[in-house]
């Protein structure tokens, strides 16, 4: 012990060294820490395109009716829903008071929705249009990376009048992910290419 204080005492830069690995395995314990940390992270991202924009089409004499009344505008979105988190979300996490759903803005309509694809069936999502205003969304679970592709027929001009909302038990928020072109291609072939479909590439091409 003696021998290590005084070579400590002779070379003063060993303390700068000890102080700095001391440093280092204290940021890699926190980096691992997290890295490996559990928790649900329910995310989403959409995608719209609108088809009628006030009553003008490509084809001067289409028109557009839903149950007998014209519609002015038509946009389609595409939202997909994951869990990127790595622990599972089940149907008894989602609090009973604020269930699972996708709202539009009172000045719009939903008019259908539809559920495109399902990575495992085995989660069991049911979508079902409650009214013009409201979808609810249901699943029994989805663990890490699974989840669905919903489309949405609606009369908002575009995507920000759609909200994905509920509350899921151990998380905050829902994460909305942002993304340029070439993020959009890699995060749907991450997504789907697994189960072997060319769904990926719709989103682009939409």
């Amino acid at each position: 012990m003696e021998y290590f204080l005084k070579l400590i005492n002779d070379f003063p830069w060993l303390n700068i060294v000890f102080i700095f690995l001391a440093l280092i395995g204290m940021f890699i314990t926190i980096w691992l820490y997290f890295k490996g940390k559990i928790q649900r992270k329910p995310t989403y991202y959409s995608l719209t395109k609108n088809i009628i924009k006030d009553s003008n089409t490509e084809i001067k004499s289409l028109e557009f009716f839903n149950e007998y009344e014209k519609i002015n505008n038509l946009s389609i979105t595409k939202l997909s829903f994951w869990n990127a988190g790595k622990e599972t979300i089940c149907s008894t996490d989602v609090a009973p008071r604020e269930q699972l759903r996708i709202e539009i803005n009172s000045n719009y309509d939903i008019l259908d929705c539809e559920l495109t694809y399902q990575k495992n069936i085995a989660n069991g999502f049911i979508i079902k249009k409650i009214d013009n205003k409201v979808i609810s969304i249901t699943f029994d679970y989805f663990d890490f990376n699974e989840g669905v592709i919903i489309d949405i027929y609606h009369t908002a001009p575009n995507g920000p009048y759609l909200k994905l909302k509920g509350s899921i038990k151990g998380t905050k928020i829902f994460q909305k992910v942002v993304m340029d072109i070439r993020e959009t291609v890699k995060y749907m072939i991450k997504f789907t290419f697994s189960s072997l479909s060319i769904y990926a590439l719709i989103l682009v091409l939409f």
